[in-house]
């Protein structure tokens, strides 16, 4: 019984068609969903982190200001640190690292 029962189920099952698909009515006229596009800018702010218990450095060897290419570990680094050392050997690098740096 529990086998005729079964093959039924399964036969049942496997047979059936899909229900049909809902019929697009091209007679209606269209709704707009988005009337405007949305305004997005790109930020160079990192948001800082309220719960900080580590400690960490951060090295940066041949710092140059113009290269924006860094990874999210610099700008999360300047963005957490309560200190920052700056070693250059020259007063120019050392400057340009400063107002980078702000």
């Amino acid at each position: 019984m529990k086998k005729i029962l079964m093959i039924s189920i399964l036969f049942l099952t496997a047979c059936s068609s899909p229900p049909e698909p809902p019929q697009v009515e091209w007679e209606k006229r269209p709704e707009v969903m988005n009337t405007q596009i949305m305004n997005w800018t790109p930020t160079s702010n990192v948001i800082k982190s309220d719960n900080i218990n580590s400690s960490w450095s951060n090295v940066l060897p041949g710092f140059k200001p113009e290269n924006r290419l860094y990874d999210d570990s610099v700008f999360y680094a300047v963005a957490h640190s309560e200190k920052i050392v700056v070693r250059t050997s020259s007063f120019d690098s050392y400057w340009s690292a400063k107002c980078w740096l702000r």
